[in-house]
């Protein structure tokens, strides 16, 4: 009996550790260039780069809506429609990520993450 206990615990943690594993992959996004994302474009990814910010425009009248091109580390850009409030910060942000999904040409996004300037100066500052 004692031997079952034993094995058992073992077991049940296993079996949760794999469910778990497997309720992230199915629910999580990744990181993607922009040629990747062309490729791959009908599921949610992320998308990291910088904002193009002569192409930047801030559309009111038809419910809150910015437009930009990003452009990706390695060059490639893609243009971006953004619904919904953009960050507060927005303005100060030297990178964003777009969370979101590629329809045709363009970059449908749902969520804005913008990383904070400061911390990329502190990162420099500690480089030197």
């Amino acid at each position: 009996m004692r031997k079952a206990r034993g094995l058992f615990l073992p077991l049940v943690a296993g079996i949760a550790g794999v469910g778990v594993l497997v309720a992230f992959a199915q629910g999580g996004s990744s990181y993607l260039s922009v040629k990747e994302a062309r490729v791959n474009g009908g599921q949610s990814i992320h998308i990291a780069g910088t904002i193009d910010t002569a192409t930047l425009k801030e559309r009111r009248k038809a419910g809150d809506q910015l437009e930009f091109d990003l452009v990706d580390p390695a060059g490639d850009r893609i243009h971006v429609r953004h619904v919904g409030e953009p960050p507060a910060n927005l303005g100060e942000a030297k990178k964003v990520v777009v969370v979101g999904r590629v329809d045709g040409q363009n970059f449908i996004s749902e969520r804005m993450l913008v990383k904070c300037p400061t911390k990329y100066k502190d990162e420099e500052a500690q480089a030197k």
